[in-house]
């Protein structure tokens, strides 16, 4: 019995310290509201030019640039509830508590419609991909400082050209097909711009560099390895490959050792790595082979031990029959 007391008290106390907030929610409420018809009214008066109590068309218009009321045809037919061709003001209220509830969920239905026919998805995301590539051209040195002005610059008409279509409220089919085609030929200079003999400067090669050279003795050393692995070589052809290896090193080194390979001097050791390829294919596909090692013989397994054979149950002793 105390325990619903003191809860029922509790609760009481919680009503009444609560009692003062809501009041106070409410009050407020009410000064947004009073504020907002008040609004309303003010921006109804000033529309209505010749004080018949409507706002007309016209005036909606004329009134619209200043005071934001309603100066669009769509906007008008949907406040003009009634379909008299003219706003009274509580038709302005109706609109303007409608306009607060959807923009408190969003953007409404007709801004919507206006921003889809604004929106050019396809034209930014290729404006902000292009601006990237310039990007990039300037990091790693191959757009010199005037290309990149100059590019961007070009990306900037783009962008001023896809204002002014916005302007009208709508960018057309048409429209489109030439942003697009300006962004065609922005990709195009940017791509001549980054492969052209300005802006970055490749570092030259040594005159005794024989990268090409080099890249081929890894291979053929990976073939005889392969060869020796999957048992295709013997011993003694790899020893020979082995030689004609070490042969190739030795004749570049004795090229290089001037402080230049020549022209003359490459096809050399070209020439001399050609033959050392067809003596690996040759050596790999003949008949002879090394030998595989001889496996141990499985041994077989032991013969499991036959299962014991379960004893057989006692039989039950009979019982004897009662006289």
């Amino acid at each position: 019995m105390k325990r619903t007391l003191t809860s029922v008290m509790a609760m009481v106390l919680m009503m009444g310290l609560a009692g003062p907030a809501f009041a106070e929610d409410d009050a407020v409420d009410k000064v947004k509201l009073n504020y907002r018809e008040s609004n309303a009214l003010a921006k109804f008066k000033a529309a209505d030019t010749d004080g018949d109590g409507y706002v007309s068309a016209a005036e909606a218009k004329a009134a619209g640039l200043k005071l934001n009321c309603f100066a669009s045809g769509a906007r008008f037919k949907h406040a003009d509830r009634n379909r008299d061709g003219k706003l009274s003001l509580a038709e302005c209220k109706t609109e303007k508590r409608w306009e607060i509830r959807h923009i408190k969920k969003g953007l409404h239905e007709y801004d919507q419609r206006l921003r889809k026919r604004l929106l050019t998805p396809g034209v930014d995301a290729r404006e902000r991909y292009q601006l990237i590539r310039i990007r990039n051209g300037i990091a790693n040195g191959s757009l010199t400082p005037a290309e990149a002005k100059g590019l961007l610059a070009g990306e900037k008409n783009i962008r001023k050209m896809e204002r002014a279509m916005k302007s009208d409220g709508k960018v057309t089919l048409r429209e489109r097909e030439a942003l697009h085609k300006a962004l065609n030929r922005m990709s195009g200079a940017i791509y001549r711009q980054k492969h052209d003999d300005q802006g970055r400067k490749l570092p030259t090669p040594p005159p005794t560099a024989t990268p090409g050279v080099t890249t081929r003795q890894h291979w053929q050393k990976g073939r005889i390895g392969q060869g020796v692995k999957s048992g295709e070589l013997t011993k003694g052809e790899t020893k020979a490959l082995i030689g004609g290896q070490k042969k190739i090193q030795h004749i570049k080194q004795n090229m290089k050792s001037d402080g230049k390979v020549t022209v003359k001097e490459r096809k050399i050791l070209h020439s001399t790595q050609n033959k050392q390829s067809k003596k690996i294919y040759r050596l790999k596909h003949n008949d002879n082979s090394r030998p595989k090692p001889r496996l141990k013989p499985r041994p077989k397994p032991k013969p499991r031990p036959k299962p014991k054979p379960k004893p057989k149950p006692r039989p039950r002793p009979k019982r004897r029959k009662r006289r």
